[in-house]
């Protein structure tokens, strides 16, 4: 333990509802105490990087004499242990949390909070550094090393009560549960000597990069890549919209994306806007919130909630993976400084770019794409981002199935498509086999019946029954997994 003696004189905080006095901690009854003055020691723990035996240290305080979950700020907090007064100053947050449950009846964790990751209105977004288990033994070890959480800290808005703040916190809290990716921890309250009051939530960590990164990064995505991560997001938000959530603040920099074995996955973050529909119907909002460049009209006039405006926002979001870059406040309104003048300007410049021209630059931001159905696409979005919040709707599976079939429809137009279907006609067996190689398999539409290229492959089906041709029906199977039913009549094969 390294002892920073030179530190004699620094600003104590006792933080009384933590440690009671100094003198709390006392020595073992079998180790008689000595008659000697107290002596003094100055330890600075890091608790995102401990040693042993300063875990120990840490980890007898939390185990003897917290009784309930706390948070810990940056302090200088004064413990006696026999003799000598240790001035423990802590160099970073830590939040501990008693697990009674588990094996040892008296095991605690306390889990450092690392680095900033992100920040908004209510509060801060912290990367955990790793929980550090303390059993009854005092005995520290890192527990879950490889599970990534982050750890979010609110804070209590200045025209909140404590019963609004904590409805508040616990709503958030419990709409992240129900959103099913997430796995957060209940809440901790605090208020702190400073008169500091807020709460903690930790939660897994997801998705390697946000979709904003990504956006930003995005030059070389292929057309078909786009489509993928426009059916995932897509998806996403669908999940939560099934789930009843409307989420109030969807954007890019909300949507967490994973990138694994060539495939995309999204995941919905930050539900401190967010409302169950029910409730939301009951009690409607009566000012703006989330992120105004994503506001339908409906939204921007009235305030209106809803899961046709988290359609909306998603249309936006799509309008930003398509044209190639994000969604921006203009700068002369950024340099505005007057905060209420500002605010005001751009919602009046989002009304007007609403009204007038939705999908402005669509396509300007990736000029190298080659996307034959860029028509379909806009079509889409016009529909997604549509002033009629009937008209764009309340769900987006009809949404997912167009891009599916955007996606197969750029498919066959390639050239790789042409040679399938060329060597399918002239049932050349090599060509087949290096062609089938080069495939995407889920590229292919399985819920669609009336697509004109479903219709082909369906036609190719008759053929290759009337022919008793393995080499067809083998294609057929693998790029159309729902004609399966259709071809177990050929159980004689």
């Amino acid at each position: 333990m390294s002892m920073a003696n030179e530190h004699r004189n620094p600003s104590i905080s006792h933080a009384e509802q933590f440690f009671p006095s100094p003198n709390t901690i006392t020595p073992p009854k079998d180790e008689p105490v000595k008659d000697e003055p107290a002596k003094d020691e100055w330890v600075t723990l890091n608790p995102a990087n401990l040693k042993e035996n300063e875990r120990q240290l840490l980890g007898k305080v939390f185990t003897d004499y917290a009784k309930n979950d706390l948070f810990l700020p940056d302090s200088t907090y004064v413990l006696k242990i026999k003799q000598t007064n240790y001035h423990v100053s802590l160099t970073n947050l830590v939040i501990k949390r008693n697990r009674s449950k588990l094996q040892h009846e008296h095991e605690v964790r306390f889990e450092p909070m690392g680095a900033r990751i992100g920040n908004g209105v209510y509060g801060e977004t912290c990367q955990s550094t790793g929980a550090i288990a303390v059993d009854s033994n005092h005995e520290a070890l890192l527990a879950n090393a490889n599970k990534q959480r982050v750890v979010k800290n609110i804070s209590i808005m200045n025209n909140e009560t404590e019963e609004q703040f904590k409805a508040r916190v616990n709503n958030e809290y419990t709409l992240a549960k129900l959103a099913g990716n997430l796995s957060p921890k209940p809440p901790v309250f605090y208020n702190l000597p400073t008169g500091e009051r807020g709460a903690i939530i930790t939660m897994r960590k997801v998705g390697e990069f946000s979709l904003a990164e990504l956006i930003r990064n995005s030059d070389d995505l292929s057309f078909k890549e786009r489509c993928e991560l426009s059916i995932e997001v897509m998806r996403a938000i669908d999940e939560l919209i099934k789930k009843g959530i409307i989420h109030r603040d969807l954007n890019t920099g909300n949507i967490r994306i994973s990138y694994k074995n060539g495939k995309f996955t999204a995941t919905i973050i930050d539900f401190g806007l967010a409302e169950l529909a029910s409730t939301e119907m009951q009690t409607p909002s009566t000012k703006l919130v989330g992120s105004l460049l994503h506001s339908p009209p409906e939204v921007l006039e009235h305030c209106q909630y809803s899961h046709a405006s988290d359609v909306f926002a998603t249309g936006k979001i799509l309008w930003e993976i398509w044209g190639g870059r994000e969604a921006e406040i203009p700068v002369h309104i950024r340099k505005m400084e007057d905060r209420h003048a500002r605010r005001q300007k751009l919602i009046d410049l989002v009304r007007e770019e609403n009204k007038f021209y939705p999908l402005r630059g669509l396509f300007n931001g990736i000029p190298k794409l080659n996307a034959p159905n860029k028509n379909d696409i806009r079509a889409q979005l016009n529909k997604l981002t549509d002033s009629d919040p009937e008209k764009r709707g309340t769900t987006l599976q009809s949404y997912i199935n167009e891009f599916k079939k955007i996606s197969l429809s750029n498919f066959f137009t390639q050239d790789i498509g042409r040679q399938i279907m060329h060597s399918l006609e002239k049932n050349n067996k090599d060509s087949l086999k290096t062609l089938l190689s080069k495939v995407d398999h889920t590229w292919f539409v399985e819920d669609n019946l009336e697509n004109r290229l479903i219709k082909t492959v369906l036609d190719y089906l008759k053929k290759a029954l009337s022919q008793k041709n393995r080499n067809f029906l083998a294609f057929l199977l693998i790029c159309a997994p729902y004609l399966k039913n259709e071809c177990n009549k050929l159980s004689r094969f």
